[in-house]
């Protein structure tokens, strides 16, 4: 009895310990999974390097940390993703800053027009540091983290019939343009148009709508630029830049160990350079093939930007005045344009 006794305490030790060593097994093999969402079509240069990002990640983190895709708005719609990293739906989505209006307003400092950055680079960094530097504007994130913000291509302006230098030039006409244009170009006679995507093409081809404010890869991608003939160009940092962010869920962010959680801080940086290297790949090509194709480029002089500048400063008070109750928005906007002079000097 004594040996049979001492046999079921040896077996039942090797059980014990078996199970131990196959949850420690597990425990260590075990990947967090981050679920991203992205509306881009997954056959889209953005979702590409996205793709690319998520293999690093994986490679760095030994197979510790993985990033789980969802492309063509699988997983949540564009107007959602904000939503979806706030609620856990997603634990990262692609946020264009001013896609839900009203929740980050503050944050849409650097999407007033002629704000002044001479490229994206000095956009990026300034916005960067003013997020670090004022509380108001990390709070319109609620139960989200946000790092390395990038910003997207500049935008330049495109119209179908005729050259446009200073604002004057754009009297009389119909303009595809964001909201944010609607005060300046009444002022100046012009009627801006809010359109979505697919109605772009059909619109201009009509005549509906004579010009465009927005970027090059969205002109060249959707193929509006056989039809938007003349170009102005306010230079490198265009008329207007806005950031594109990774919202990370906070709760989930906060269960990922420390050092995978550098490791995703650190990849973003391979990120955003390869995106901003498509963007400008992008710009390029599109130039070239408007110059192929007889279109007029014109780059307005520092006299004509301050005519612009002028044209657009009700915008940036309204801006002022319409946060002031969301946080010291005056303060803000002028530490947003410090830090563009900053930068400006810098780089």
């Amino acid at each position: 009895m004594t040996i049979r006794k001492e046999l079921l305490c040896f077996v039942s030790v090797l059980f014990v310990a078996a199970v131990m060593a196959q949850t420690v097994w597990a425990k260590k093999d075990d990947a967090i999974v981050l679920k991203y969402s992205r509306w881009s079509p997954a056959s889209s240069g953005p979702a590409k390097v996205d793709a690319k990002w998520a293999d690093l990640v994986r490679e760095r983190s030994q197979g510790r940390l993985k990033i789980k895709c969802y492309f063509d708005g699988s997983l949540s719609k564009m107007k959602e993703n904000y939503r979806a990293a706030q609620t856990g739906i997603a634990d990262i989505s692609y946020y264009t800053i001013g896609t839900n209006p009203g929740l980050t307003e503050l944050n849409r400092v650097f999407s007033l027009p002629f704000m002044g950055p001479k490229n994206v680079d000095v956009a990026s960094a300034a916005y960067t540091e003013l997020l670090t530097k004022f509380e108001e504007l990390r709070s319109e994130f609620k139960g989200m983290v946000v790092f390395k913000p990038r910003m997207m291509p500049p935008f330049q302006a495109h119209f179908t019939k005729r050259d446009i230098r200073v604002p004057a030039d754009m009297k009389g006409l119909k303009v595809i343009a964001d909201t944010v244009w609607n005060i300046p170009l009444q002022n100046i006679g012009s009627a801006p148009v809010k359109l979505m995507v697919g109605d772009w093409y059909m619109s201009l081809e009509r005549n509906l709508v004579e010009g465009h404010i927005v970027h090059y890869p969205a002109i060249y991608i959707y193929k509006t630029l056989d039809l938007l003939k003349h170009h102005t160009h306010f230079g490198e940092g265009g008329a207007v830049v806005t950031s594109d962010i990774l919202l990370i869920n906070a709760r989930k962010w906060k269960r990922i160990p420390k050092d995978l959680q550098k490791i995703l801080v650190d990849s973003l940086d391979y990120r955003n350079a390869e995106q901003t290297k498509g963007d400008i790949h992008m710009i390029n090509a599109a130039i070239k093939y408007g110059k192929e194709k007889g279109h007029t480029f014109n780059e307005v002089t520092e006299e004509e930007i301050e005519l612009w500048k002028e044209a657009v400063q009700p915008v940036h008070q309204k801006w002022i005045e319409d946060n002031a109750g969301r946080g010291p928005s005056q303060v803000i906007y002028d530490k947003a344009h410090e830090l563009i002079d900053k930068y400006n000097n810098l780089m």
